[in-house]
């Protein structure tokens, strides 16, 4: 294989500065730190059983784009868990751990329609 003459480098350098001279994103900009959102009803989901290895109180749903405190409901029953997000519409379901199923008195085989809060 030949090797490459200075012109080549020369060109690979070139697109190398132009690439950098296009990108208009100042240097000092950050972006914004995400907050969680107001308190209250952030709507309902199905939840199924998440992942019964990892321990704690958690709800991976769609409906957060941030985690935070919340809580979910299911027939009166209330467990505080750790909303957490995850990629999909607001409609899809949503994946609850094993603890939660437990507090809330609900099967693992189960996937109830729970109500979603924020904290």
């Amino acid at each position: 294989m030949p090797a490459p003459d200075a012109g080549d480098e020369a060109a690979a350098g070139d697109d190398a500065e132009a690439a950098i001279a296009a990108d208009t994103t100042a240097g000092d900009e950050k972006p914004a730190d995400p907050t969680p959102g107001p308190a209250g009803k952030l709507g309902t989901t199905v939840a199924s059983l998440g992942d019964p290895a990892e321990p704690g109180m958690w709800l991976e749903t769609p409906l957060v784009k941030v985690r935070g405190p919340g809580q979910v409901v299911y027939q009166g029953r209330t467990a505080d868990v750790e909303l957490r997000p995850i990629d999909g519409p607001a409609t899809s379901g949503s994946r609850m751990s094993l603890a939660a199923f437990q507090t809330l008195q609900v099967s693992v085989i189960d996937l109830p329609t729970i109500e979603v809060r924020r904290k």
